[in-house]
């Protein structure tokens, strides 16, 4: 059975990212802060251990066959199909630092999709071992530093320092009502220091960018972790379902924001900061993942 709370998260963090990539001022910085964490802290949660051999095939399935399908449909729509080909391999977000293949094309979101397969399939090696928590402090350090200087291929630091939050999730599960039994010194710690952070810092999942290093994966999952107890407690049964419904086909609306972008281009629309590109942009995607439910597309999809 799924968890609805969790559905609805999903649903919230997949709205703030159409949002966030509108690149709002102040809003902007608030919605990156904790939005995609919040993806890898809601797959921490429900993470069940697996033969390695068998995760891989699953993730491949759910994340790598979708990446490799969009990626070919990214190349037909590119006007320069080695530069689109190139940016697929990297898998980078955004023009930060070098990277280890150059190239003047981006694949904005699509970093998600090999990140996530790489922090699931590292975590599934190493999630029962003595160590674990040692072994994921120790990878997320080496790929913060790295991620300082250069991107890597297929988003390895990305999906090396992102394991922090599926190890994260996972240990709520397990700890969740002792988590809760201390809440109130939660909030009372939790709220300065988000602020404080909130102003000074800057995080971003998608470049493997934390400034203040745990502090800041700290603020991640304190903000996640109010907004996973106020949609627990949400008496709307109508908000939540249709928060849920958005958050079982959050994988589907974030690969086709993509392609609404492309899409706007070429129609001469490609300020975010316009009216009728910010409008589009934001229903579009919807438009066009519930109007395939339940066709063969949306399996392909189906996270």
């Amino acid at each position: 059975m799924r968890n609805s709370t969790l559905d609805q998260m999903k649903g919230v963090g997949i709205i703030l990212m159409l949002i966030g990539h509108l690149f709002i001022p102040y809003l902007g910085k608030f919605i990156i802060s904790f939005h995609m964490p919040l993806f890898f802290l809601v797959s921490g949660y429900l993470y069940k251990k697996k033969q390695n051999l068998q995760m891989f095939w699953t993730l491949f399935k759910r994340l790598m066959v979708p990446y490799i399908v969009l990626g070919f449909l990214f190349l037909i729509c590119s006007e320069s199909p080695v530069e689109a080909l190139k940016s697929l391999i990297a898998a980078e977000s955004w023009k930060m630092r070098p990277c280890v293949i150059e190239t003047q094309a981006i694949a904005g979101v699509f970093w998600f999709l090999p990140a996530m397969f790489l922090a699931k399939l590292i975590y599934n090696f190493i999630a029962e071992t003595r160590y674990v928590h040692i072994i994921v402090l120790v990878l997320f350090t080496i790929f913060w530093m790295v991620g300082k200087y250069t991107h890597l291929p297929l988003c390895i630091s990305e999906g090396c320092t992102a394991m922090i939050f599926v190890h994260l999730g996972y240990m709520f599960r397990k700890y969740e009502a002792k988590v809760d039994s201390v809440q109130k010194y939660i909030y009372w710690i939790g709220v300065p220091v988000t602020v404080i952070c909130l102003i000074f810092s800057y995080i971003e999942v998608g470049t493997s960018s934390y400034k203040f290093y745990l502090l800041d994966v700290a603020v991640a999952c304190f903000i996640n972790y109010l907004l996973y107890r106020i949609l627990s407690r949400n008496k709307s049964e109508n908000t939540a379902k249709v928060l849920s419904e958005i958050g079982v086909y959050s994988l589907q609306l974030l690969c086709v924001h993509v392609f609404v972008g492309v899409l706007l281009a070429q129609f001469g629309l490609a300020d975010p900061h316009e009216i009728r590109y910010a409008t589009l942009s934001l229903i579009l995607p919807f438009v066009f993942v519930f109007g395939v439910k339940g066709t063969p597309l949306n399996m392909i999809f189906k996270l």
